[in-house]
């Protein structure tokens, strides 16, 4: 059976306190109940990762993955012929399952001697460093470290 990916863009809205203004976001607590949670948490660690690379001198090169199963990886940073995929949970309880996106990624990526898919970073709402297999769990605030080691 041949795969193939699915050319569907997704939308991030790089400055998140402007667009939790926009959906009438005014404290913390309406944004944790808010039905768009989990997409405004991918967007404000997209755009910390996009700032991490610009302030080192680095191209952006960051995508959405997904396949035309419905696999998908949140992040996908690309550095050369290496593949760094992230994945972004908005939960502060980690679970290795996040990680199936991510190893389906790197299960598809190993097929293709010319790229490499490193291990990838899960960001959770957490306050730890957690090993997930050849994955890490990584707390959001330490975005920008974890991205740069990996780069």
């Amino acid at each position: 059976m041949a795969r193939r990916l699915v050319k569907r863009p997704k939308l991030y809205f790089v400055d998140s306190g402007l667009a939790c203004r926009l959906l009438h976001i005014s404290t913390p607590e309406q944004l944790c109940y808010h039905p768009l949670w989990g997409a405004l948490v991918d967007t404000w660690c997209f755009s910390e990762i996009l700032k991490s690379r610009l302030n080192r001198g680095l191209r952006p090169d960051a995508w959405y993955w997904r396949s035309s199963d419905g696999v998908e990886v949140d992040i996908v940073v690309e550095a050369g012929n290496r593949l760094l995929p992230i994945e972004v949970k908005a939960n502060a309880t980690p679970h290795p399952d996040h990680a199936d996106g991510i190893r389906r990624l790197r299960e598809l990526g190993g097929r293709d001697s010319s790229t490499s898919v490193s291990g990838g970073l899960l960001i959770y709402a957490g306050t730890e460093h957690r090993a997930a297999g050849a994955d890490r769990f990584v707390p959001w605030n330490r975005i920008d470290a974890a991205v740069a080691a990996l780069i």
